[in-house]
């Protein structure tokens, strides 16, 4: 049998939650497109050169007139995986071409 003091010291350690600091703490799963776009395409960038010390995910409104219009919000993490959980579920994952912009590590529709 365990006694009580022994028991206090199997316990786990409590659960830190996310420092508000955190880029990702907070943000939303997916973005409100707005009203004339008919699809969000998100694209998540390998240091790009407007943030050379980590990962960017950024999405980019397509609109019901054929333009585009990028968001104004962009997540940022130096872990690509935190990133890839922040992509709505279901959509596909395309490769980079070769005319695209090298830091392009992925897009997401």
């Amino acid at each position: 049998m365990i006694k009580k003091d022994e028991q206090s010291a199997l316990r786990r350690p409590p659960r830190k939650r996310p420092a508000s600091a955190s880029p990702l703490a907070g943000m939303p799963v997916d973005r409100v497109p707005p009203a004339d776009a008919f699809m969000t395409h998100w694209t998540i960038y390998d240091h790009p050169k407007d943030a050379p010390r980590c990962y960017v995910l950024r999405a980019t409104f397509i609109l019901k007139t054929g333009g585009t219009r990028p968001d104004a919000m962009a997540w940022y993490a130096s872990d690509v995986e935190a990133l890839r959980a922040i992509v709505p579920p279901g959509l596909v994952r395309f490769m980079p071409g070769p005319a695209d912009d090298a830091v392009i590590l992925e897009t997401w529709l």
